[in-house]
């Protein structure tokens, strides 16, 4: 996540690897947490555990959402 110019970059694959879409979907989730706790409570935001678990728990809320 790039906070000045508001982006996240998200990669499709490493040395070793490529980069499953829903690992994507998490990462990209996972930085869009940080980006939120940075303006609203910058001490969470520094929490690795918290920031995962509530970006795991965004992916699934969005991928079982029905309207």
């Amino acid at each position: 996540i790039k906070y000045i110019s508001q982006t996240i970059n998200v990669y499709t694959k490493t040395k070793m690897r490529k980069i499953s879409k829903s690992e994507q979907q998490v990462v990209f989730w996972h930085e869009v947490v940080h980006g939120i706790l940075e303006e609203i409570k910058p001490k969470l935001s520094n929490d690795e555990r918290f920031v995962q678990s509530f970006a795991e728990h965004l992916v699934n809320v969005f991928k079982s959402a029905r309207f």
